[in-house]
């Protein structure tokens, strides 16, 4: 199956990770995929960063006001949040 079936859009790959992106419900949700193909972070975030040292910036809107941010920081390879700027 290929990429283009199952992501409306896809970044190159930056540490063995690309960014990838989901459209349901009119909105798009982007995720990271590793060489394989296989879904390594699942798409929920709003605006994603390819990796770089390790990390990746990430921001998550708030679903009741788009100008506004209810997560913003860096993930780990795990899609943990590792630096929240929110803290």
């Amino acid at each position: 199956m290929s990429w283009r079936t199952r992501f409306s859009e896809a970044w190159p790959f930056s540490e063995g990770l690309a960014v990838v992106a989901v459209f349901e419900n009119n909105k798009s949700s982007y995720g990271y995929i590793d060489s394989q193909g296989n879904i390594a972070i699942p798409p929920k975030f709003d605006e994603p960063s390819s990796f770089r040292g390790g990390l990746a910036e990430v921001r998550i809107r708030d679903s009741k006001n788009i100008d506004r941010y209810t997560n913003w920081g860096y993930i780990d390879k795990t899609g943990k949040f590792v630096c929240n700027l929110f803290d």
